[in-house]
């Protein structure tokens, strides 16, 4: 009887993290880990969308296990802009959750608006 792999993912801002499970006793077989290059200057924060689709490729490799995994789930950072052209490509590094260059206009907008919060948005305005 052979293994069942699966493997979770975890796509963070700093790095790919890939660990691999036996489906059928829980034991961890394998792991493995590919740091991201983030852009920092002032207060950007950016990293090229490529950057995660090779850490995967990598961390993936790092396990020695990717011939025997069944299964995949991923966990991936959100809030970050990815603009695409066309033909699907990156146009520019992804803009990171941890980006502050809009902050000054968030908070131009709130006084703007008297701290009122905006209807029919997920968005909560809040001083």
């Amino acid at each position: 009887m052979h293994n069942r792999l699966v493997a979770g993912v975890d796509c963070s801002t700093q790095s790919t993290k890939v660990i691999v499970v036996d489906v059928d006793n829980g034991e961890i077989k394998a792991s493995g880990q590919v740091e991201h290059e983030v852009f920092r200057s002032g207060p950007a924060s950016e990293t090229d969308p490529e950057n995660w689709w090779s850490a995967l490729a990598g961390a993936l490799s790092q396990t020695g296990c990717c011939e025997q995994i069944e299964a995949i789930s991923i966990a991936a950072q959100q809030l970050g802009i990815v603009t695409l052209d066309k033909a699907h490509r990156p146009l520019r590094r992804a803009i990171l959750w941890d980006d502050t260059r809009s902050a000054n206009m968030a908070e131009q907008l709130i006084e703007a608006l008297d701290g009122l919060t905006l209807q029919n948005s997920s968005l909560i305005l809040m001083s």
